[in-house]
């Protein structure tokens, strides 16, 4: 299954992200439709586009859950309007999130999570509440509903700081071959990184400084290290 906001939505098919597309599978393969609490039949898709398509237009954010089958192909839609906040999280317990400015969002069962952290994916909520206690930065986008409750998370950790557990790097190696591991976390260089600097990196490590302050890219790659 997939999720996320509406970026673009015809007849045919539904952007979500401004990144990935799904088509609808064949009328009598789709089960059901839902926006903002009405059920649309399978023949009444034009009807579900047109009204998200409004909702757009209108500039209101629109959030969809969508059931795909073995081809990838939507099934099952559930969609509804939101609204989102981008910020850093500037506190993460069990049970809420509090984003830069001081909104405050309730996390549910329901929350979907995915935070970039290097070579791996932050998915749950008491993942998302080690990240924070560990001091990671994060950059985020919050989805919620009316009620402040949170329906998605997502972004990716921006600062990271630790004892670095190994440095992986050799002369011969691509920038984006090379790699810092703190705790259970690889975190990847970017490829525009100068292999030089990376080489200056490790010769600092090997002299016994293993500690690391670490600014990151959106896709989790290291653009700044600082030991």
């Amino acid at each position: 299954d997939k999720s996320g906001l509406v970026t673009d939505i015809s007849t045919s098919e539904v952007e979500i992200n401004d990144d990935k597309s799904y088509d609808f599978a064949d009328e009598d393969d789709i089960d059901s439709l839902e926006f903002d609490g009405d059920e649309y039949d399978a023949d009444e898709l034009d009807e579900f586009v047109s009204d998200i398509d409004s909702a757009l237009d209108d500039d209101d954010e629109v959030y969809i859950e969508l059931t795909l089958d073995k081809d990838d192909e939507i099934t099952e839609a559930v969609a509804y309007t939101c609204s989102t906040e981008d910020g850093e999280l500037t506190n993460v317990s069990s049970s809420k999130v509090e984003v830069e400015n001081d909104d405050t969002f309730s996390l549910e069962s329901s929350t979907t999570i995915s935070v970039k952290d290097g070579n791996t994916t932050i998915t749950t909520k008491s993942k998302l509440e080690d990240a924070y206690d560990d001091d990671k930065v994060m950059e985020v986008t919050v989805v919620y509903n009316d009620d402040d409750e949170a329906v998605a998370i997502t972004g990716y950790v921006k600062e990271v700081e630790g004892k670095i557990d190994s440095f992986e790097y050799d002369d011969s190696n691509d920038s984006d071959e090379c790699y810092v591991k703190i705790g259970s976390v690889k975190y990847y260089f970017d490829d525009g990184f100068k292999l030089s600097k990376i080489e200056d990196a490790y010769d600092d490590y090997r002299d016994d400084k293993d500690k690391a302050e670490i600014e990151l890219n959106d896709e989790g790659k290291i653009k700044s290290i600082t030991l």
